[in-house]
């Protein structure tokens, strides 16, 4: 699937909303992470990051995962879902 319209790229980054990883969750797993989300500009990957679980992100702007709020887990998947992208 592509996001090519601006405001639905918005709306859909919008949907991320980070935390610090609550007590007991690990802060890096070892998969690779699916969906894998990728970032073009011009017909050039410039960007991607995974999503890990449905509970965080990985970045490589980042050193470790990224925590996602219990709320925006479930709105990020749900957004997916609705876009026919199962995972976990």
């Amino acid at each position: 699937m592509e996001l090519a319209d601006p405001g639905e790229v918005a709306g859909f980054l919008a949907l991320f909303e980070f935390e610090t990883f609550p007590e007991g969750f690990w802060e890096h797993c070892m998969c690779t992470g699916e969906p894998e989300i990728r970032v073009w500009a011009g017909g050039v990957l410039v960007d991607r990051f995974t999503i890990h679980h449905g509970r965080s992100i990985r970045w490589k702007a980042f050193e470790t995962d990224l925590a996602l709020t219990e709320s925006s887990s479930k709105e990020v998947k749900a957004w997916l879902s609705a876009q026919g992208i199962s995972f976990e």
